[in-house]
């Protein structure tokens, strides 16, 4: 019980710790926030909680908690901690100053495309790694060596992939390149074996959405996020030219091209851009993410045969 009591003080500091950490709190809620902290900080300090050993698995509440109150307090608040978890970045992301808002945005781009894609009406989700388990936390991490999700549907499966790696598939007439190791949308690796670079560069795109279709070719839909604005509020020309490259680069190891559409995400305003080339060019900010929404709505039904 006294694992639970160190873990459930633990993890109140910790909220405690981030509410601090937000910007122009009105003045009396800033002075309970720091009372609390100095009480926690005496209770996290009691003599008989050194050197407690971390909570091992949990298996209900033992006779001390049933028959007394003061532990059944700390059990029934260490219960409600668990239900509402703390969501956070995970470290990776916590460690960009933030001044590297290109970096920043880029990561919040791909958390907003996840559950975007989860939204997906009739696909279900068949495996995720954006979303790690740290008992009465719940980190928000960017793997890039397995997909962030993977989800079934209508017609087949996708997963969308966080800075995936397509190498060339040739490099001179005649040779295939170096095969990957994966085998689809949803197992592991970074590289798949259905896709690869078509010329000789690596292309590492900021997101990728790999699809299997029942009865068609795989396909790829490339996001790229672009912290930047022309004159005009939209996206710049150089960063279009970047769209049509993913969108003429990647391909399958037949040497046909397997994107089916590219799409820039940035941090403006007005209506997103969709241009008959499969290029796109979609506003993103925090409260306004329904045109990326209803593009990634579009794409889950187009087949590489429908371009």
């Amino acid at each position: 019980m006294d694992a639970a009591l160190r873990r459930l003080l633990d993890a109140l500091w910790r909220r405690l710790e981030l509410l601090a950490a937000r910007q122009s709190l009105p003045p009396p809620l800033a002075a309970r926030i720091e009372a609390a902290r100095e009480r926690l900080r005496g209770l996290r300090g009691l003599p008989f909680l050194a050197g407690v050993p971390p909570l091992a698995d949990f298996r209900g509440p033992t006779p001390r908690i049933q028959r007394d109150a003061d532990y059944r307090t700390v059990y029934s608040m260490w219960r409600l901690l668990r239900r509402r978890p703390l969501l956070t970045w995970d470290e990776a992301t916590l460690s960009i100053p933030v001044s590297d808002l290109p970096r920043l945005y880029e990561r919040w781009c791909a958390a907003c495309t996840a559950l975007a894609l989860l939204e997906l009406p009739g696909y279900a989700v068949t495996s995720q790694a954006i979303l790690v388990d740290g008992g009465d936390e719940q980190l928000l991490a960017l793997a890039e060596d397995v997909p962030l999700v993977a989800l079934e549907g209508p017609g087949g499966a996708l997963a969308l992939r966080y800075h995936p790696r397509y190498r060339p598939l040739r490099v001179a007439p005649g040779w295939q390149g170096p095969r990957a190791t994966s085998q689809g949308p949803g197992a592991r690796g970074q590289e798949t074996a259905a896709f690869g670079s078509l010329d000789r560069h690596t292309r590492v795109p900021d997101l990728a959405i790999e699809l299997l279709r029942q009865g068609g070719a795989p396909a790829v839909i490339v996001l790229d996020a672009k912290y930047r604005l022309d004159a005009g509020g939209g996206v710049p020309e150089e960063a279009l030219a970047d769209a049509y490259s993913y969108l003429g680069a990647i391909g399958t190891p037949g040497g046909g091209r397997a994107t089916v559409a590219a799409a820039l995400l940035y941090p403006g305003h007005g209506p997103a851009e969709a241009y008959a080339s499969g290029v796109a060019a979609l506003p993103l900010l925090p409260g306004a993410e329904g045109e990326l929404r209803e593009w990634l709505a579009r794409m889950a039904v187009i087949t590489p045969s429908d371009r």
